[in-house]
């Protein structure tokens, strides 16, 4: 009789713990990754010595980023609801501020990323356009945003 209890109990048991979904362990934010680089004798370098603050157009007295220190790479979310979004960013040359807005035109779509994680936002970039006051020029090198979060765009700064 014990052991039938026993053997109930533990098939209980077992049938209690085996419906418990496991966590999310999986990314799923896509972000815009920006690259900020310089031209040091024909070499391209990764640069971290100009960008201080970038702002989402739209999004009054919001920063992004801003920060004592100054990056050479940034993450940058987009909007799920727009095809596009603008973003302000200040630079430095020399003592006086400089500003550049720069555009992102790209669709979107959802992509099942697993049962227990839902959905992520996959973006595909299709144009940017950038004002040219501190950057001399822009170059998409890869198109896909998604949740892998590698480099999409590299600014190269005069």
């Amino acid at each position: 009789m014990k052991s039938k209890i026993f053997i109930l109990l533990f098939i209980l048991v077992e049938f209690l713990f085996s419906c418990k979904e496991p966590p999310c362990e999986q990314k799923t934010d896509s972000f815009l990754q920006i690259g900020f680089y310089t031209l040091n004798k024909k070499t391209v370098v990764l640069t971290s010595d100009t960008v201080s603050n970038i702002y989402g157009i739209g999004e009054v007295g919001k920063s992004l980023y801003g920060g004592d220190t100054i990056v050479s790479t940034i993450l940058i979310p987009l909007s799920q609801n727009q095809n596009t979004c603008s973003f302000v960013i200040k630079s430095r040359n020399g003592v006086v501020d400089v500003w550049d807005t720069l555009s992102v035109f790209y669709t979107h779509k959802p992509q099942l990323i697993s049962k227990e994680c839902g959905f992520a936002t996959i973006f595909n970039i299709n144009s940017v356009k950038v004002s040219k006051n501190e950057f001399d020029s822009i170059k998409v090198v890869n198109s896909a945003i998604n949740t892998a979060n590698e480099e999409n765009i590299r600014i190269f700064l005069y």
